[in-house]
């Protein structure tokens, strides 16, 4: 059941410098000054989407019932105090590696996965913004039908077209990111929100790596351009085509990431390690009740030091298991469905408007351009007076 409403919900998040994404699963951008500043991150995490998963909290639950069952069943038992002493040694061993390893990792997973895949998205987000500005510019109808009422309508609807796919190649990159679409699904979203025509979509439903035949189509359109006059000169194909293959290029959303035998290796450490924590806080709390039976300490005191190590296992437990959730949280960042995911849907709008009203807005223009023509004699300047 909702609590607050949603519109409530991203009012408080701002006050916290959280701004969410559209869709209200991932974050658009943050204020670090504001988001870090006294308990501010307390109220954002109790409103942003959350980061665990029920697993995290099911192993905490076992590893609970790890501690309480050595300490109260096995940590006093004849015999104990060598097994005891040994996994005190057994954790201080593995600690001290996977403190430093961990860290590690997770620049990796940083580096590796949520920037290399951002750097494609922002490949694709930039190339396409390029693109249109270039087509607007330079698709024009060829000098020789200046003026002619066809040719220019012919060139407005190639920039109109060229814009359409360059929306739809980003789009189809984002919907083929998300867990569980089908084609007919994504088909159905590209044709509804009119990025392609049916038949558009009937010609690649069923071919490899969609958005490359998007882009190749763009390119068959520039080059008919070019050889019809509608683009005036090779170097401007050259650079238009530059940003089509670019963006080919990036069409690897999701695939960046981390060799699954260092995966494997860090994942099996961390397992070890918080197992290893929840045995070695069992014979701590055994020397607790050992210690206050001993000295006759107060109950109260007592139970106090148990709850503080029981607090210890989830706090090391949330850190070192949060760390290692990092790699899944962040991996395919791009389909912007989890929290530290790109907010994707808000750049995809963003371009969306920005490309078609380059277009729209670029027929009357706010400035005055008087230029000497080149079959207009003109007088020359003999000097800088």
């Amino acid at each position: 059941m909702q609590i607050i409403s949603d519109e409530r919900r991203k009012a408080l998040l701002l006050w916290t410098g959280v701004k969410l994404a559209k869709d209200g699963k991932s974050v658009f951008n943050y204020n670090p000054g504001i988001f870090q500043s006294g308990a501010n991150f307390m109220l954002a995490n109790m409103l942003l989407p959350p980061f665990l998963n029920r697993a995290h909290y099911m192993q905490l639950l076992m590893l609970y019932v790890l501690l309480d069952v050595y300490w109260l069943g096995l940590s006093n038992a004849e015999g104990a105090v060598v097994l005891n002493s040994q996994i005190v040694w057994c954790y201080e061993n593995i600690a001290s590696m996977s403190r430093f390893v961990l860290g590690l990792f997770v620049s990796m997973v940083i580096s590796k996965t949520y920037y290399s895949n951002r750097g494609v998205f922002g490949t694709v987000f930039g190339c396409s913004m390029g693109l249109t500005q270039m087509t607007v510019s330079w698709v024009r109808p060829p000098p020789a039908l200046a003026g002619d009422a066809a040719a220019t309508a012919s060139a407005k609807s190639a920039r109109l077209l060229i814009i359409r796919w360059v929306n739809a190649a980003f789009r189809l990159m984002w919907l083929e990111t998300q867990p569980g679409k089908s084609a007919g699904e994504i088909g159905k979203e590209l044709v509804g929100k009119d990025l392609l025509t049916q038949k558009e979509w009937g010609k690649i439903e069923g071919l490899s790596s969609r958005c490359t035949h998007i882009y190749q189509w763009l390119n068959n359109v520039l080059e008919e351009l070019f050889r019809k006059g509608y683009i005036l000169s090779a170097q401007q194909l050259v650079q238009m085509n530059t940003q089509v293959d670019n963006m080919r290029g990036a069409n690897v959303w999701g695939l960046p990431s981390l060799p699954i035998a260092y995966t494997q290796i860090i994942t099996h450490m961390v397992k070890m390690h918080v197992m290893m924590l929840a045995l070695n806080n069992a014979v701590l709390c055994r020397v607790r009740v050992d210690e206050a039976q001993a000295s006759g300490g107060t109950s109260s005191m007592l139970v106090l030091s148990l709850v503080i190590i029981h607090g210890d296992l989830a706090f090391h437990h949330y850190l070192f298991q949060g760390l290692l959730d990092l790699h899944g949280a962040l991996y395919n960042p791009n389909a912007g469905l989890f929290l530290g995911h790109m907010p994707a849907l808000n750049f995809m709008e963003f371009v969306y408007d920005v490309t078609n009203k380059m277009e729209s807005e670029n027929e009357e223009k706010p400035y005055v351009l008087e230029l000497v023509s080149a079959d207009v004699p003109c007088k020359p300047v003999l000097s800088a007076s």
